[in-house]
């Protein structure tokens, strides 16, 4: 399970306050893939509405808070019940790896019809 997916579970489950578990240098940087996830999904209209809070540490800016204001927008659910089934969960995994494939079988097909066209 992905990051996001881990991430879009906890809001469907009601959860609101991202924060880093404290305010070490350490645990700000920990926090960030979980605030990337959540600024991704805002991005991509899968919650309806995040704010962040952003400070400077060390010369980087770093986010140190994202507060879930609404829950998951109907693209968002939609989300979840894709990558709860087998097929969404394969090819978020290996989406290079079905399109080499069906690169393959395309191919096949393609120079079969040639063959039978031409002879």
């Amino acid at each position: 399970m992905s990051g996001l997916v881990k991430i879009l579970r906890r809001v469907e489950a009601g959860e609101s306050t991202f924060e880093p578990v404290d305010h070490t240098y350490e645990a700000m940087l920990k926090f960030q893939p979980t605030a990337r996830a959540l600024w991704h999904a805002l991005k991509e209209e899968l919650i309806e509405r995040c704010v962040f809070k952003r400070e400077s540490f060390k010369g980087r800016l770093l986010f140190t808070g994202a507060y879930v204001v609404q829950g998951l927008t109907y693209k968002g659910d939609r989300f979840l019940e894709r990558e709860g089934t087998f097929r969404g969960q394969l090819s978020s995994y290996m989406p290079s790896t079905l399109k080499w494939v069906s690169g393959i079988v395309a191919g096949v097909l393609l120079a079969a019809l040639v063959r039978w066209l031409i002879g």
